[in-house]
């Protein structure tokens, strides 16, 4: 396809295509203007490019005062005008359309033509798959009928409309519909179709005309031979996108989740660090006081780290598992992605950095008001950050691999029910496990969070040597 071998360099060729899906996919969370920026960084566009561009994508689809409007605010035309000018944000050569005006009123599917039309003056070879043959034949020079993969008639509209489609037509319908069709007389062989209450009667040529048959009750509405359309469009042309060294396609994934983190960042922080934070005076305190020290120092210091690896584990868990999934299977965020020149192996990526990257910001904040109340000795605890990324990688990895085989939210209960929920009560977050029984803490062993607690609280004590031991706990989660 483009003269790239598929799928072997389906990446090189969809460098080269704009694909508009029959269901808007656009992010929901970003404007107008953002959803062109993000779209472009798949590419590997340069921000500098990207600004350029969307000025005069805008105003092709007619939405230059849209521009800082959220998605939830468009009209459907307006979102599928969007969906049309995000597709060729790259220039493609090919633009391949899926029903672009199913479900659109009269007015903004003309409105959708118009601006295909103008696209192939441009000279972009454009694919259109339809249900709607007025729309195939206004559009189209070349029509494929197709049934289940195969093809039934291929040709150019007029071509395929001579073939077979009569010339003449009669549409009657009414009240009487069914007495008229049994004394309806015509000299010329008629092909007879009931369409509901409708029906059809179709000729290659009627001697002395319709006009003069008798109609009864019923309102009849003849037609001459029909007048046909069709566009031209230029041979394909386009200039091939010449990327320059860029960073990695998964970066682009990573930059349009940190973009929707920022828009709501106040938000996302006081939900990720409150809940610790007050499990982590709540209990420090309180209970604490009852408890008195744990392993040489007080309860709260000792639950501190504890906190810090939950806190990481449990925000790369939920970006993971319920966030992850409205990406991938509400707001099919993936599939736009995918239509993109990234692999999966990109977006997966991309998604694990940002995991990682988030359970840092939280973990940040937490580590501030935990310095600010005297819990954090030396300069170690900074390694505490580095330490959280590998976590977020790690337990975000595991969330992933679940989101893979969900159908649903409700079965992310069942992780959390089966594996977060024992790895936190059972993994030394709240208590030593030398205090479990023998058996219970050789199967700690074997899951990550144990070896991330024990990394993490001598950071916080500033008493952490570099040691073997050191690099064993550090390539569980690895």
């Amino acid at each position: 396809m483009l003269g790239f071998p598929v799928p072997k360099r389906a990446k090189d060729m969809r460098a080269l295509v704009g694909i508009v899906p029959q269901q808007d996919n656009l992010d929901l969370e970003l404007t107008v203007r953002e959803n062109l920026e993000v779209y472009g960084r798949y590419f590997g566009l340069s921000s500098a490019e990207v600004r350029d561009r969307i000025p005069q994508l805008l105003q092709y689809a007619a939405l230059p005062d849209k521009a800082d409007q959220r998605i939830g605010n468009l009209s459907g035309g307006m979102k599928r005008r969007l969906s049309i000018a995000r597709a060729l944000i790259n220039r493609p050569r090919l633009l391949i359309l899926d029903e672009p005006t199913t479900g659109l009123d009269p007015h903004i599917r003309h409105n959708i033509w118009q601006l295909l039309r103008q696209l192939q003056q441009d000279g972009l070879t454009v694919i259109l798959t339809t249900h709607y043959m007025d729309e195939a034949e206004r559009l189209c020079d070349r029509i494929i009928l197709m049934d289940h993969g195969r093809i039934l008639a291929d040709g150019a509209p007029r071509d395929l409309i001579a073939g077979h489609i009569e010339s003449h037509v009669l549409e009657v319908h009414g009240q009487d519909v069914a007495r008229w069709r049994e004394t309806f007389v015509c000299d010329e062989p008629v092909r007879r179709e009931r369409v509901g209450t409708a029906c059809i009667y179709t000729a290659s040529s009627c001697s002395l005309g319709w006009r003069r048959w008798t109609l009864g009750p019923g309102c009849a509405i003849p037609t001459g031979p029909p007048i046909w359309r069709t566009c031209s469009c230029a041979s394909p042309a386009g200039i091939c996108a010449m990327f320059k060294v860029a960073p990695p396609r998964c970066v682009a994934v990573w930059r349009r989740n940190a973009t929707v983190w920022r828009k709501g960042s106040l938000r996302s922080l006081l939900g990720s660090f409150m809940e610790p934070l007050t499990t982590l005076f709540g209990l420090g305190l309180g209970l604490g006081a009852m408890v008195g020290e744990v392993d040489h120092q007080s309860y709260l210091a000792f639950l501190s780290g504890g906190i810090l690896v939950m806190n990481a584990m449990n925000t790369s868990t939920f970006e993971g598992l319920y966030l992850a999934y409205t990406r991938m299977h509400v707001q099919r965020i993936w599939d736009g992605m995918l239509a993109a020149p990234l692999g999966l192996e990109d977006v997966v990526l991309g998604e694990i950095l940002w995991m990682g990257s988030k359970s840092v910001i939280s973990n940040g904040a937490i580590l501030l008001v935990a310095a600010a109340f005297g819990l954090v000795h030396g300069w170690q605890a900074l390694w505490i950050l580095p330490v959280a990324f590998l976590a977020g990688i790690c337990f975000g990895s595991m969330a992933l691999v679940v989101t893979s085989y969900s159908r649903s939210y409700d079965f992310f209960v069942y992780y959390a029910t089966l594996l977060t929920t024992p790895m936190v009560m059972l993994s030394g977050v709240f208590f030593p496990r030398s205090a479990l029984p023998e058996a219970v803490q050789q199967a700690m062993a074997w899951l990550p969070l144990s070896h991330i607690v024990d990394v993490v609280r001598p950071l916080m004590a500033g008493q952490l040597e570099c040691s073997a031991a050191l690099f064993g706990h550090l390539a569980v989660p690895a």
